[in-house]
């Protein structure tokens, strides 16, 4: 847990106090250059990662200049002082305090079935207030020591921007960024179970009876156009056709399903969930799920339609040209988290402005034999997960 709970610790004590920067003087200059905490200066920290995020004028050499020092002294020059570390304990405990939401409650209650059998289920990045009040400070100082390393970090620039000078930048600041310590990073697996698992996951702030049918799987990697054809596009495209199908099922008047959706969510980088999401009719729970289950055999036994497929592949058309028209005027956020997905996820980055003309070059090749076929796996196999949400 102290593991987790340092590097959440770090993220909040990187503006008390570096090589180049007082404590609290970082503060003063982000906001006399218009910037604002959370809206231009954040930081997030997840399972296996914490990601800093500055949004900067570019047209101020200086400005540029003196955010590559803060990124210079953030990577190697953390002064860490202990007056500091215990303020930003304080902090800690108030942010951890803030998040006993219902969301977090649930989130908690579903991470022993969603990350069975790894070190996820236990290690929050938030911490927990008794490790928030109990962490030394050596533990801090060592976690920065060791992770904080050039080898483990990527830098990505996105916006109307001088190349050369900030590769200028980048040689000048972060060249000499060097650590000394050999720890090795550790690669957390998330086990597949054999057998399905259920999870009942009671909170008063759930509005409505839910269900999640869902399966762990491998995630799915492609590194050629025809991989990505084959597998992501038409998994969407079968994605797609089910939620359309989903729609007019819970628009029915008979219906007792109140709304479904078929879902892909990533659970780390190698790991993903892929199933339905289902909101239960509150007077009548048993009949809502036969019907879901009755209509997913359905679609595994007689697969979509024709019809079904074709607005699919319309709508991924349509989709990825207004994507495509509307780049001119795209923020450097849009491109960044495609960039990102590829730093962090390990997926492959495809020029957005090709997005059309490879989807327009390859679905004609997707048959509904090959979505039917594809649909027969669907929810079947190991990694099995149902979880039902209740008020």
């Amino acid at each position: 847990m102290k593991t987790w709970l340092v590097g959440q610790a770090i993220r909040r004590v990187d503006i008390n106090g570096s090589n180049h920067f007082a404590p609290q003087e970082l503060d003063t200059y982000f906001q006399s250059i218009g910037m604002q905490f959370g809206a231009h200066v954040n930081a997030s920290t997840g399972f296996d990662k914490t990601i800093y995020k500055l949004e900067i004028p570019t047209d101020d050499p200086s400005i540029v200049e003196q955010t590559f020092r803060v990124l210079q002294d953030w990577g190697s020059g953390l002064l860490l002082p202990e007056d500091q570390i215990e303020k930003e304990r304080r902090v800690g405990l108030e942010e951890w305090r803030g998040r006993r939401s219902g969301r977090m409650r649930t989130m908690e209650q579903m991470l022993p079935t969603l990350y069975w059998g790894s070190k996820y289920v236990d290690r929050l990045p938030i911490g927990t207030e008794e490790s928030l009040l109990g962490f030394e400070h050596a533990a801090l100082k060592r976690f920065y020591q060791d992770w904080y390393r050039p080898e483990f970090c990527s830098l990505v620039i996105v916006g109307d921007i001088d190349v050369d000078l900030m590769e200028e930048n980048i040689l000048q600041y972060l060249a000499g960024w060097q650590n000394e310590s050999e720890r090795e990073s550790e690669t957390i697996e998330v086990p597949i179970p054999t057998e399905r698992m259920v999870g009942i996951i009671q909170d008063e702030t759930i509005p409505y009876p839910m269900m999640m049918i869902s399966q762990k799987k491998p995630t799915i990697q492609y590194r050629t156009e025809g991989g990505w054809a084959s597998n992501i596009l038409k998994h969407e495209l079968m994605i797609s056709a089910i939620n359309e199908r989903f729609k007019f099922l819970h628009r029915s008047v008979e219906s007792r399903v109140q709304q479904a959706s078929a879902m892909r969510n990533p659970l780390t980088k190698v790991c993903e969930q892929e199933g339905i999401h289902v909101v239960l009719d509150a007077k009548d729970w048993k009949t809502s799920i036969c019907e879901i289950v009755s209509h997913c055999k359905q679609l595994r036994a007689f697969g979509l339609t024709t019809g079904e497929l074709e607005r699919a592949k319309e709508r991924r058309l349509v989709a990825v040209k207004a994507h495509r028209d509307n780049l001119p005027t795209a923020t450097s956020n849009q491109f960044l988290r495609d960039i990102m997905s590829v730093v962090l996820e390990d997926e492959s980055l495809w020029p957005p402005e090709a997005m059309y003309d490879l989807s327009k070059r390859w679905i004609p090749h997707i048959s509904l034999e090959d979505v039917n076929q594809h649909l027969r796996y669907f929810l079947q196999g190991e990694g099995g997960l149902v979880h039902f949400l209740t008020p």
